[in-house]
């Protein structure tokens, strides 16, 4: 029954653990920011695709 727990301090005690928390870590904060960004953009980049939509259809 300890040899999972054992694994597991053994995971995070090695630089391959210590990798992949860092990786874990810059993949939350990169999520982070594309959801504010699209939180905020969302309308702008919303109206610019009818705007794109509208011009094709005008011109078709």
């Amino acid at each position: 029954m300890a040899l999972p727990f054992i694994k597991f301090q053994l995971f995070f005690k090695s630089e391959k653990g210590q990798t992949t928390i860092e990786y874990a870590l810059l993949l939350a904060l990169i999520t982070l920011v594309v959801i504010v960004v699209l939180r905020f953009m969302g309308p702008a980049i919303s109206n610019f695709f009818q705007d794109v939509g509208t011009t094709v259809d005008g011109a078709g």
